[in-house]
């Protein structure tokens, strides 16, 4: 009877914590795709950037990579837009609030 007890237990704490770890493992879509033959290869921005912004809100140590990393392509891709004088104003600009953080 005890046996019986015991299996019972495990048997009704099997379920709830099988339902916990497919909820925790469970998987969220940002976008849809076309159903047919041919892949999707129609991406828009947004595509590319919900599932971005979402991505360190789940792993903390892939934000800072890749906002970083965001951050010099925009920077990058700036200095072939604007004018040497206008690139370097904007240097100016963005540094004085990054040694103050730095500094502190």
């Amino acid at each position: 009877m005890i046996i019986y007890l015991n299996y019972q237990s495990e048997v009704t704490a099997y379920f709830p914590r099988r339902q916990n770890e497919k909820k925790e493992n469970q998987v969220e879509k940002y976008r849809r795709y076309r159903i047919g033959e041919l892949p999707d290869i129609e991406i828009r921005y947004s595509g590319i950037i919900i599932p971005s912004q979402a991505l360190p809100q789940y792993y903390n140590h892939i934000a800072p990579l890749l906002y970083a990393t965001l951050f010099a392509s925009i920077f990058n891709s700036l200095e072939d837009k604007l004018l040497p004088d206008e690139y370097f104003y904007l240097i100016h600009i963005i540094q004085y609030p990054f040694d103050l953080i730095l500094s502190q």
